[in-house]
């Protein structure tokens, strides 16, 4: 195991190493070698560039960076300078703007790395808001990244202690409220050096991933792990595996990679592209691992990828579901190296807090099928507590708490949320549910409603503040809830409202509450149900389970059957625009495959019709491929009927000509 103290050691231990190296895929043809050693010098040239505009040591700095060879440069030259990197995932919509200008609000000297082209994106949101203050101290300290990298002068290293914080981890969580996970860099090498022995990963091993590196698995658990490990590394875009999800399976197979990471959405997306009747030249026998967290994960696609993978030689025992979450810098709990996955089959009559766990059988109709996700790992430690914090021991629901050197302090700038994590005792609360049996640890679900949709989280009550301000509802009248689907294997959105006028006169209030959720939230809203009432608690708080346990059992069916009726009434009553242009046919074909409809005219509206940020980037794949222009997602979120998008395309061909 390294003796690495912090990760300016790190780095400047890899300073001459030109034989390994992280591998950038770019497209299906084209990649980009970068040596540790190269990726080490051209860091400190970067971090030469932020000291001359001012950054010193101990800024914050808000990393807005799609590219992902860009950020690896922005990481390693805050760390090599002492700047506390603050990676924020990118984004189109309203609330990812919105949490851009609350984590600002709540850094102490922020800095901000972003393009000139999303900086622009800011300022009308921020006019619209009362952010204009907000926004001119944004431009006032933002670095284009893209053009900073113009000098051969190095930057002035800062030295740090272990104990001083190395970044923070803004979790993909709330948006009105987020919270910075602080992390030290003895977190990072206390974790990593346990997943390290663990796993066995020794100079044999490569590894691949094409999550994003604002996400913790992609940043710590796979780019930091990787250059601990001292092994190749290889990098592909996650727009690149959105848009081609087999490509990944291709690269790694050219690549020989012996570590994969991917949330349960990744392998699900492989297998709605995979063609069986299509053989690939593929060799998967090189993997030894497959790390499947960040999600729930699907015994049912973890089964099927692994059977019809098992053809180009990919091994069971490779898939390796996990469990872990920033507060504990990434891991938390991995099965042992080598052994085949598992499951329990439990009733779901007992998985409230201080129950017993009761073993059924799949054809109870109670049954619900939970992944067991390992041991706690070395030096990180567990326990099962009821909601006086009492340990209560194996085999009974609790809130999973833990402690270790890994697990962060609290979060950054808020105490209150730090004193309610953290327990008196020094035990971290993570918020969700589980139990323990010999030792191991199988999560059941989440303490707070979050709901996980095509890899990613949402809040529900950021989905309701939505809802409140696009359908002028009152607060506390809309309630978000998940409701897992077995046939997408994830979380489906149902909205409840309460609702007690006609079901014709509520039709028009749904579909602006689908469309405005799935503009700002990127998310495809299943349903809108009208209730009578809002189910609360006696001190008037909303609960959320006896929504989705009625929803599940079916009491919503005969209401969602008669809008479904008046929906359809709707549509086939509707003028279809037929398209006229070249660039409108096309586009109404590309929207007819990708939505899996054959009825669409020119002013329809893309998000009415089931559209969402995945579907987007679908589109914007196509128009790539099909009319050779390069669209922003914003483009396609803000011209969403196909008449006013041909206009923007045409306008982008006629540029280039």
């Amino acid at each position: 195991m390294s003796e690495y103290k912090t990760l300016v050691e790190l780095i400047e231990a890899r300073k001459n190493e030109e034989q390994k190296a992280i591998t950038f895929i770019l497209n299906d043809t084209k990649e980009l070698y970068v040596s540790y050693k190269q990726m080490y010098q051209t860091s400190l040239r970067l971090l030469y560039a932020f000291q001359q505009f001012g950054y010193k040591q101990g800024d914050e700095v808000i990393f807005q960076i799609d590219d992902n060879e860009r950020f690896v440069y922005s990481f390693w030259a805050c760390i090599l300078g002492g700047m506390i990197p603050v990676p924020v995932a990118t984004g189109n919509n309203d609330e990812h703007k919105l949490k851009l200008f609350k984590i600002w609000s709540i850094l102490n000297n922020p800095r901000i790395i972003i393009s000139t082209e999303l900086l622009e994106t800011l300022d009308p949101f921020a006019k619209e808001n009362g952010l204009s203050s907000q926004m001119e101290a944004i431009r006032k300290n933002a670095i284009n990244v893209d053009d900073a990298i113009q000098t051969e002068k190095y930057g002035d290293i800062y030295y740090p202690n272990p104990e001083d914080i190395a970044f923070i981890q803004f979790s993909s969580g709330s948006t009105g409220d987020p919270k910075g996970v602080m992390i030290t860099h003895k977190n990072v090498f206390v974790n990593l050096n346990s997943v390290l022995k663990w796993d066995h990963i020794d100079s044999k091993d490569s590894g691949f991933c094409w999550l994003p590196l604002t996400h913790d698995m992609g940043l710590i658990g796979f780019h930091i792990k990787e250059l601990l490990s001292g092994i190749n590394q290889y990098c592909m875009p996650t727009h690149l595996f959105l848009s081609n999800p087999i490509l990944w399976i291709q690269k790694v197979s050219e690549h020989k990679a012996t570590l994969l990471y991917s949330p349960n959405f990744g392998f699900k997306e492989v297998l709605k592209h995979y063609n069986p009747e299509v053989k690939q030249d593929w060799d998967l026998t090189n993997i030894r691992i497959m790390y499947n967290g960040a999600e729930p994960t699907s015994l049912e696609v973890n089964n099927e990828f692994l059977d019809k993978m098992a053809a180009y030689g990919l091994k069971r025992n490779s898939m390796k579901p996990v469990y872990g979450l920033a507060e504990a810098t990434i891991a938390v709990a991995f099965p042992k190296l080598g052994e085949e996955f598992f499951h329990y089959t439990l009733d779901r009559n007992h998985l409230k807090v201080g129950e017993t766990v009761v073993d059924t059988t799949k054809e109870d109709i109670s049954a619900a099928i939970y992944l067991d996700v390992g041991y706690p790992i070395y030096d990180c430690y567990m326990r099962i507590c009821d909601e006086a914090n009492n340990d209560i021991g194996e085999n009974k629901i609790g809130y999973v708490q833990i402690s270790g050197e890994n697990v962060t302090s609290g979060y950054y700038n808020n105490k209150q949320a730090t004193d309610e994590t953290i327990t008196p005792d020094g035990w971290l609360n993570t918020g969700d549910l589980g139990f323990m049996r010999s030792g191991r640890v199988t999560i059941t679900g989440r303490a707070k409603d979050v709901i996980f949709v095509a890899g990613q989280n949402f809040y529900s009550h950021d989905i309701e503040r939505i809802g409140e301000a696009a359908g002028g509802i009152e607060f506390s009248k809309i309630v978000a809830v998940g409701v897992f689907s077995e046939r997408l294997k994830c979380d489906e959105l149902i909205l409840f409202i309460r609702y007690t006028e006609s079901l014709e006169s509520f039709m028009p209030i749904a579909a602006t509450l689908k469309k405005a959720i799935s503009q700002k939230n990127g998310i495809e809203v299943s349903a809108v149900i009208p209730v009578k009432d809002i189910p609360k608690t006696a001190s008037g708080k909303i609960q959320r389970f006896k929504l989705r346990e009625s929803y599940t059992n079916g009491e919503f069916a005969l209401i969602k059957q008669q809008m479904n009726a008046l929906k359809d009434e709707e549509f086939n009553r509707r003028e279809i625009v037929q398209p006229v242009t070249p660039s409108q046919k096309e586009l109404v074909r590309i929207w007819s495959e990708v939505l899996d409809n054959d009825h669409i005219g020119i002013n329809d509206d893309f998000f009415e019709l089931g559209g969402d940020s995945l579907k987007v980037t679908q589109i914007n794949s196509r128009v790539r491929e099909i009319f050779k222009v390069e669209l922003n997602l914003t483009d396609i979120f803000e011209n969403s009927e196909i008449e006013s998008l041909a206009r923007v395309i045409e306008a982008a061909v006629q540029s280039q000509s």
